[in-house]
């Protein structure tokens, strides 16, 4: 008999308290179990258990030994798990959701490799600017820009990402009053995202780090959109000051269409950490579907990375400029 079906065998006569039921349990005689324990106790040098004619103990290092046996029991079994998925081709109905940008940006050129790749999976993209509960709504990815707060998920940094980038166009700046520091936005037409549970009457909160502190600002505009690439649009077309990360508006940024404003404060609408997570049911034994998808996006966001990377170098030349 293996050490590891021996240990199995330690464990079920403790929780079933006798060799008998063990043996009934198990299927074999009394005599076989009380061989089997005996052996692991000439292997670990120390006795297990203390037997009388009416019941079985654990010793003091049987009680370790026992806490010990599940552990290695379990992380065995975890490892057929995982054997078991690496022959288990990924199918079935896979949910994903993002924010907007974020599914345009990074996952929608990609999507149809993934697809060709995994034939049997099928995949529901869900894109909203809303932050949507993994349980609630039967979701096995989810992708977040900033690190997540839930600690009930597991969750994978994909990118660094770049800082937000406050811009407006050289027109709308020309006509308005100077913007030199944080306050000078109250002043100002702000385009800001449109958010479930946000502020209402078309106010935004935009949040800037100075002095080592937060500070917040309660900014209006004219438009609210929960789609970063209309803001962006109507940045361009002279309606305001935006508010977006940067790769958003690289293109904007170095055909002069747009101009950085403030680019020496650290400001966001949403969190200071402009990095992409995967989020995840925490779970000893990932779907397989989930899984690859996961692995997909880490193979994918490795091919951004160098451009986000430029595109945040480009834009401190810019602001140098």
């Amino acid at each position: 008999m293996s050490s590891i079906d021996s240990l199995r065998v330690f464990i079920r006569t403790v929780e079933l308290g006798s060799l008998s039921a063990a043996g009934r349990a198990l299927g074999l005689s009394p005599p076989s179990v009380s061989r089997i324990i005996r052996a692991l106790e000439e292997e670990a040098g120390v006795r297990l258990l203390n037997r009388t004619s009416r019941k079985l103990a654990l010793t003091h290092v049987g009680e370790a030994y026992l806490r010990k046996s599940r552990e290695v029991l379990e992380s065995y079994d975890g490892l057929k798990d995982v054997l078991a998925e690496a022959g288990e081709e990924p199918k079935g109905l896979l949910t994903v959701h993002s924010r907007i940008s974020v599914g345009k940006y990074f996952l929608l050129g990609a999507v149809p490799d993934f697809l060709r790749a995994y034939p049997r999976i099928d995949l529901r993209l869900w894109l909203s600017e809303d932050v949507r509960d993994l349980v609630d709504n039967r979701i096995d990815v989810a992708l977040r820009l900033g690190r997540p707060s839930e600690t009930t998920f597991a969750m994978r940094k994909l990118s660094a990402g770049v800082k937000m980038v406050l811009f407006a166009s050289p027109t709308y700046l020309e006509n308005s009053s100077p913007i030199r520091a944080p306050h000078d936005l109250l002043q100002h037409s702000c385009l800001t995202g449109l958010r479930e549970g946000g502020p209402d009457g078309g106010t935004g909160i935009w949040r800037y780090r100075e002095g080592g502190r937060s500070h917040e600002l309660r900014v209006r505009g004219r438009l609210q959109a929960t789609d970063g690439w209309t803001i962006r649009d109507a940045v361009v077309a002279g309606l305001g000051v935006g508010l977006l990360p940067g790769w958003m508006i690289h293109d904007q940024l170095r055909a002069g269409a747009v101009v950085p404003i403030l680019e020496d404060v650290d400001i966001t609408a949403l969190s200071f950490d402009q990095g992409v997570y995967a989020v995840f049911q925490k779970s000893p034994r990932v779907s397989p579907h989930a899984r690859a998808f996961i692995d997909f996006l880490v193979r994918t966001f490795r091919t951004f990375d160098p451009r986000v990377a430029e595109i945040g170098s480009s834009e401190e030349d810019l602001a140098n400029q």
